[in-house]
């Protein structure tokens, strides 16, 4: 890596030997995005049903340690996804929580029915030892905070903060 990387990836993913990491730009956890019209309310709501996630990610983490789901489906990508809950191929999705915001908004056929967990802070990668760039990065991010641009960002494309 040579210079930084940020779309979705966490603050601690095991490559702290060979990256720092900005100060967390992101707040994200696991959530449980169903139909609009669905009654799932919870984990409990999953009995023997289909959920989606998407391969290998701390989705499909959360929703193996779910008791009695019937169905888990792997998905190499987010609009796949998405597009199978709203055509009716899956009854539920376990997602991070900023990309469920983000589909209830932007789409009006789903909704969060649960925030499963909370904690996990993105934050962007630079490659070890070149904290110029780093605290350049971390720079920029207090100034957004400072200045309101990072919540008006924020509220056009999650909506309120949950």
């Amino acid at each position: 890596m040579t210079g930084l990387l940020g779309y979705g990836y966490f603050r601690e993913n095991g490559n702290e030997k060979s990256e720092h990491f900005s100060d967390s730009y992101f707040a994200s956890g696991q959530a449980l995005l169903v139909p609009k019209d669905s009654t799932i309310a919870g984990e409990t709501d999953l009995q023997g049903r289909t959920v989606g996630v998407l391969k290998g990610s701390t989705n499909q983490k959360e929703a193996e340690k779910i008791q009695g789901i019937g169905k888990i489906v792997q998905f190499d990508g987010k609009p796949e996804m998405f597009d199978a809950l709203v055509a009716g191929q899956l009854d539920a999705v376990i997602c991070d929580t900023p990309f469920a915001q983000f589909n209830a908004k932007e789409t009006g056929k789903t909704r969060i029915a649960k925030v499963l967990t909370r904690g996990d802070q993105y934050g962007i990668a630079v490659k070890k030892g070149n904290s110029k760039l780093l605290t350049r990065i971390n720079e920029a991010l207090a100034e957004t905070r400072k200045d309101g641009t990072y919540d008006r960002l924020y509220k056009k494309y999650f909506g309120a903060k949950i």
